[in-house]
């Protein structure tokens, strides 16, 4: 198995779909990835930003940052800036509505629609050289105005030589939560799907501690990538969303790499308020808890 590749594990369906976006009709040319913190939603995208790279698309990507959430049209300014070169082709009054939103040109705010236009001409004019794909991850996290201004053109850059797939925290409200794209939910791992990944990520583990990693893990692919770095030091309760978002930002501030999965969640697993935890049998049978209480 290539490197990383166990990652995607359990995973056909929601390839299988990423794949058709590709040869879709226009209509269904973007979806969205949705689900909780460490789904895999990150590594299912960058699935489809190699099948679109070997698919000879030009891929444009952008990442939401929760700081520049309130930024307007910070978000659109990632993905427009690499095709402005093409904006010589379009009309005067598209060009400067597109210079407008980059800060290339001063002048007042234009509207959604007229940059969600202008977004479609350039799109248009840069599918004319080579057909575009749109990544975006954490989508949930663009300002309000990008968001509203990408779920417009996306459900409509098909038409025009533009796919592409998004990602979004199902906890986290967007604009993207009712745009009409293609929803593709990205859920925990069932039984079998997650102790093949454990064995993968675990095989240094003794039987006890496997089941108790699968028990914590609840099928959460970060978890069950994570928890076996521990070395056999269980939490005594199971790790939050907030721990795998923490420890998922440091990562990617301590590495080039875009895989969300941060080596230093280990550390915050197996150490509690009072110290290291200590290796103890999970109290009571596994239930399910996952998103109802918010925990990977």
């Amino acid at each position: 198995m290539a490197q990383d590749e166990y990652r995607l594990i359990g995973r056909h369906t929601e390839l299988a779909r990423l794949e058709r976006i590709l040869a879709a009709p226009a209509h269904s040319a973007f979806a969205v990835l949705r689900g909780e913190a460490g789904t895999g939603k990150s590594t299912l995208l960058q699935a489809a930003v190699t099948l679109a790279d070997e698919a000879g698309f030009r891929v444009v990507g952008a990442s939401g940052v929760e700081a520049e959430s309130e930024l307007p049209f910070a978000g659109l300014h990632q993905l427009l800036l690499p095709l402005l070169p093409y904006g010589d082709q379009l009309p005067d009054v598209s060009r400067s509505v597109l210079e407008q939103v980059t800060g290339l040109r001063t002048g007042a705010t234009p509207g959604v629609a007229e940059v969600a236009g202008a977004m479609l001409s350039l799109i248009g004019a840069a599918a004319d050289d080579r057909q575009l794909f749109f990544a975006v991850d954490d989508a949930h996290w663009f300002d309000t105005e990008s968001a509203r201004v990408c779920a417009f053109a996306m459900r409509r850059a098909g038409a025009v030589g533009g796919r592409g797939v998004l990602t979004v925290r199902a906890d986290v409200p967007s604009a993207f939560d009712d745009a009409g794209l293609e929803e593709i939910e990205v859920g925990p791992l069932g039984g079998q799907e997650a102790a093949a990944l454990l064995e993968r990520t675990g095989s240094h583990l003794d039987p006890l501690t496997r089941e108790r990693v699968l028990h914590w893990a609840e099928g959460n692919p970060l978890a069950l990538v994570e928890l076996p770095k521990t070395a056999g030091r269980v939490p005594a309760s199971s790790p939050t969303v907030s721990d795998c978002a923490a420890t998922t930002r440091r990562g990617r501030h301590e590495s080039n790499s875009k895989r969300p999965f941060g080596s230093s969640w280990s550390s915050a697993l197996s150490h509690g308020p009072n110290g290291p935890v200590r290796s103890s049998p999970p109290p009571g049978p596994p239930s399910a808890r996952g998103a109802r209480d918010g925990r990977c």
